[in-house]
């Protein structure tokens, strides 16, 4: 996959950085049973071989035959304008995991440093196959959440200061096309996700940093050591549904 965020900071002010953010997901990842891990999260290659199968579904090439079944059951391919389609579930596109850092620190930055549930409502506006857990987790390692916890005075000193300065809307569009080859180039104030998803999520970034800080996500940067399950994974582990905020 190409890398389109190559030139960019290695974080977001007020936000955990990228480097905070992959401690927190590899704990997470370790904190499931190993049954639970290989699908807890989608990585671009998967992400490719649901979207192979879901677009020829009479290929018996792609994987093997209980990994084509649960791609079926689990996602459906959506139209798009270029024609490739993307890879939903129930009705929202597949956050990948290579770009699940730019989704959580947008979400979390639209809810205002909300709690889980609120950064998990906004989450699930645009996106599917995000943890709640790990929604939690960047929740709870967010700098500017821990200052509110600790120093409210000092927090909205900082918060409104940040306000004042970030007066400029960006946006992001959920992942998609360099699920297929490459990203292109960020022309945006804000990077676009990969552009096959054509589904725009309009979020705001509450941050003083220029909104194209974002990090790279290289092709190789992240693999996925973990053994295939052919166990289904249960759906009550996302923020997919309407019930899991009372949760």
């Amino acid at each position: 996959m190409g890398n389109a965020f190559e030139d960019a900071p290695t974080s977001l002010e007020g936000f955990p950085t990228q480097a905070e953010f992959e401690n927190l997901l590899n704990e997470y990842i370790l904190s499931l049973s190993p049954k639970k891990r290989d699908k807890a999260l989608i990585p671009q290659k998967r992400y490719d071989n649901i979207l192979a199968v879901l677009r020829d579904p009479k290929c018996t090439t792609i994987e093997s035959a209980q990994f084509r079944f649960w791609a079926k059951k689990m996602f459906r391919l959506v139209p798009d304008d270029d024609n490739v389609g993307v890879v939903c579930h129930e009705g929202k596109p597949v956050a990948v995991r290579e770009q699940l850092y730019h989704v959580l620190t947008s979400s979390h930055g639209q809810a205002q440093h909300g709690g889980r549930d609120k950064t998990s409502a906004q989450v699930r506006k645009y996106f599917s196959w995000v943890p709640k857990e790990l929604i939690a987790r960047f929740v709870r390692n967010c700098p500017s959440c821990t200052l509110r916890r600790s120093n409210p005075l000092e927090y909205s000193v900082a918060n409104s200061a940040r306000q004042a300065i970030d007066t400029t809307p960006t946006y992001i569009t959920s992942t998609g096309s360099s699920q297929r080859s490459s990203m292109s180039s960020m022309s945006s104030p804000m990077s676009t996700v990969p552009p096959s998803h054509q589904v725009v999520a309009q979020l705001a970034l509450v941050s003083s940093a220029p909104p194209s800080n974002l990090v790279p996500a290289t092709a190789n940067a992240h693999t996925y050591p973990y053994p295939f399950s052919e166990m289904p994974l249960d759906p009550r582990m996302y923020a997919t549904g309407p019930s899991d905020l009372s949760n």
